[in-house]
Order: C-alpha cells, then structure tokens, then sequence
C-alpha cells in the first residue's frame, strides 16, 4: 500500500531523511511528510511509533511533493488507524 509506506530519501548533501509517503501522485512523485525523533513537543508533530528503534514523529508542516526517485529503502508500514489521523490532521491544515 503506497500511502502507509515509511523510507529514506535522499536530501540535500547526502543526508538521508526519513518520510512518511502520504499519497502518489504519478509513477514519479509523491506527498510526503519528513519524520523527526526530535523530544520537542507541537500540535503539528503527530507521533507514530518507533522507526529504526527511535520514538518517531511526523512533521506535517513540512509537507512536500518529492521524486520517487530519491527514495532509498522501505523501513516500514503504518497501521491503518496511525496513517488515517495522520491524513485527517494535514487535511485540517488547508
């Protein structure tokens, strides 16, 4: 299920970021949202679980469309529940 999937892309010198994939829009691109382990506490970051053993939050303010191309890896899949309030949360933002 494309929408529920958790990676890595590529960012900006090397640096990969891991992302929630919330919707395809074609074979080359998609919405994301960038995750972050970060203890900081904000309406606009939901937390999801543990990702690659770390406490993991989505920062849906940072919405962005990215290449699919510069995706890395699959780290995991979201359940059902988490990934509706997540999509519920960013269509309150428009």
């Amino acid at each position: 299920m494309l929408g529920a999937e958790i990676g890595r892309f590529l960012h900006r010198y090397f640096i990969f970021r891991p992302v929630l994939v919330l919707k395809g829009l074609s074979s080359k691109t998609c919405v994301v949202v960038p995750l972050t382990t970060s203890k900081q506490v904000h309406p606009l970051r939901i937390g999801i679980g543990i990702v690659d053993a770390k406490e993991a939050k989505v920062i849906i303010s940072q919405i962005k469309v990215v290449d699919t191309k510069r995706f890395i890896n699959k780290i995991g899949v979201l359940s059902k529940e988490k990934f509706d309030l997540i999509r519920k949360a960013v269509r309150d933002l428009f």
